[in-house]
């Protein structure tokens, strides 16, 4: 099985050298075959060796059209999964662990699922907490079904459906008012697809004043969804005949690769000085 990294980045001047880190550190640590770009406003500097750029647009196109590019290059890839983050954003490196153990079972063909999501650092994840609490933490990862709020791209690991179903899926959201791309095609998924959570699988945001699109708000708070609407629209998504029945075993257990196994933490209490709800 290979795995494609898939990055959409618009390089503004308050996040280029965010991006750039980030964008190093997927590349020096997550251990994918090939990482494509969707690369937006580019200056000639950001280029860099070690990512395949297949958009070379000189101004922003949007965030599902971007998304959207890099879905039909994979689809038409011989990648057998996609792991997606956003240029500003990395797994932590308590994850890493995780991350790879996930990644080399899916390679050797001991894992199969159509979608694995991860948790945002900056909310508070009931199943992380209780995953971190098991006495075989630091033994094995798990994978659960999801339940509860998960609808973001950032750290998510998919199937090529194109070329295991022949089924091509695409994000809406650019013209469409209460319809975020990111939470649409989750969703999609979610609702046709055989969708896991590895709850320690942990993602970290930069502050808002590195954000392509939040530098100028005061929080993460996003716009209202319209989750009817996205309903609807996820209704007539997929042809009847083409939905795939939701499988799921209770809990996956992975026995943990070594590497980044010391860089494991178990639950600590903690208060957050501040929560955001995202949706």
């Amino acid at each position: 099985m290979k795995i494609l990294g898939l990055i959409p980045c618009l390089m503004v001047d308050n996040n280029r050298e965010v991006n750039s880190k980030a964008m190093d550190f997927f590349k020096n640590s997550y251990q994918v075959d090939k990482i494509a770009v969707c690369d937006q406003e580019f200056k000639p500097e950001d280029y860099k060796d070690g990512f395949e750029y297949i958009g070379r647009h000189d101004k922003r196109i949007g965030f599902a059209s971007a998304r959207n590019e890099l879905l039909s290059y994979f689809y038409n890839s011989d990648y057998d999964y996609a792991l997606w983050m956003d240029a500003n954003g990395s797994f932590t490196k308590t994850s890493l662990n995780s991350l790879l153990t996930v990644l080399k079972n899916l390679r050797e063909g001991t894992l199969d699922f159509d979608v694995c999501l991860s948790t945002l650092g900056i909310i508070n994840s009931g199943e992380r907490m209780a995953d971190k609490k098991r006495d075989d933490y630091f033994e094995t990862a798990t994978l659960v079904p999801v339940f509860g709020s998960y609808r973001w791209f950032h750290g998510m690991i998919m199937k090529n459906f194109k070329k295991h179903y022949n089924l091509e899926l695409y994000c809406q959201g650019n013209n469409f008012e209460g319809v975020p791309e990111d939470t649409y095609f989750v969703m999609l998924l979610r609702r046709y697809f055989t969708t896991y959570l590895c709850s320690d699988l942990t993602v970290s945001k930069p502050s808002n004043n590195a954000s392509t699109w939040m530098n100028s708000k005061d929080s993460y708070a996003y716009p209202p969804t319209d989750f009817k609407k996205i309903d609807r629209m996820i209704e007539e998504a997929v042809p009847p005949g083409q939905r795939k029945i939701r499988e799921f075993s209770n809990v996956v257990y992975l026995e943990r690769v070594e590497e980044h196994k010391d860089e494991l933490k178990s639950f600590v209490s903690r208060k957050k000085k501040q929560e955001y709800e995202l949706f």
